[in-house]
């Protein structure tokens, strides 16, 4: 068990069994901050995902051409049938193998069953929360940030 207030301590998911059922403060900021890090590498494989259906989508296209009118089909059909049902077949399989919560992921052992659950805790949606308003609206679309995803975006786009 680790010193709750100590300058070196780290939120470790298997001390969760020992804990209030309200977060201390330090514990939230240092799981905030492992989700920052977690998203930023989530939003670069994004973008390098992006990058590489790019230049595969070309070539991809480029060979479908050849297909126009095999088997009654026009090559922009043909191009939507090919992109399309791999996107088609893996929503099916979310739909059956992504678990609703935590508990139901058999494939998680016990310390990231406990980091998830208290993610949940943090982050996660609550029946009892208020709406959004116009001041929450108002706060998310004057962040920099959001501009400076889109502009990369557009950027990774335009190259």
């Amino acid at each position: 068990m680790r010193v709750p207030d100590s300058p070196d301590s780290r939120f470790d998911p298997r001390d969760m069994a020992a804990q209030d059922e309200k977060p201390h403060d330090h514990e939230v900021e240092e799981v905030e901050n492992g989700i920052h890090v977690e998203r930023s590498i989530r939003v670069a494989l994004i973008l390098a995902s992006a990058t590489l259906a790019g230049a595969f989508g070309g070539a991809i296209a480029y060979g479908v051409g050849y297909l126009n009118r095999s088997h009654g089909l026009s090559a922009w059909r043909w191009l939507f049938i090919i992109e399309g049902a791999p996107s088609c077949a893996s929503a099916i399989l979310v739909w059956f193998l992504l678990p609703d919560y935590p508990e139901t992921a058999g494939w998680l052992n016990a310390a990231e069953l406990n980091l998830a659950k208290h993610r949940l805790r943090l982050e996660g949606s609550k029946s009892s929360a208020k709406t959004m308003s116009w001041s929450d609206a108002k706060t998310v679309l004057t962040d920099w940030r959001l501009y400076g995803h889109y502009a990369v975006c557009v950027l990774c786009l335009l190259s």
